[in-house]
């Protein structure tokens, strides 16, 4: 087995037929995007299936975060419910499990990943979910919607690196 390479798998569904978005999955989460909301799915420690709804722009901002720094920050809230805890080499993914009433309820759950995983997996999710009009790291007031239809993408803006010059560091 070649474990890089089996690390940076992604799983993801043909795009659907009527919105255009792929589906993810990352172990036992799904990730599914329609033209205004992100549903994230899990299944609690007693098998009963739940999920969260979010915004699709704020979790597309939320998830260029964690891909553009890296996963460098230890943590990442996307909203009260989900997000990231980064750890270096590895990276724990989490619904509910830091929100007291999931928690309590015992509604949560907290996977942990190789960094490698969870980043080809993120960025191919960026990269399918953002539309050709929107850049997830530019301020609201600077962008196009995130919301509609898949329409193209914008691999330039969510794949770019600063361009400082180098004599400004020296």
């Amino acid at each position: 087995m070649n474990a890089p390479a089996e690390l940076a798998r992604v799983i993801a569904s043909q795009p659907d037929a009527t919105l255009g978005y792929k589906d993810f999955s990352l172990g036992s989460f799904s990730f599914r995007r329609d033209e205004y909301f992100v549903h994230i799915g899990w299944k609690t420690r007693d098998g009963r299936p739940m999920s969260h709804t979010m915004d699709a722009g704020s979790y597309l901002r939320a998830l260029m975060r964690d891909v553009a720094w890296g996963f460098f920050y230890g943590w990442v809230n996307f909203d009260d419910v989900f997000g990231t805890v980064n750890h270096y080499e590895s990276v724990d993914l989490y619904a509910g499990s830091f929100n007291g009433t999931m928690k309590d309820a015992g509604i949560d759950l907290l996977e942990n990943f190789p960094t490698a995983q969870i980043r080809a997996t993120f960025e191919a999710m960026l990269d399918d979910w953002t539309n050709e009009s929107f850049d997830p790291f530019a301020a609201p007031q600077e962008t196009g919607s995130p919301y509609g239809r898949k329409s193209g993408n914008n691999t330039a803006k969510i794949t770019r690196r600063a361009s400082w010059p180098s004599a400004a560091w020296a």
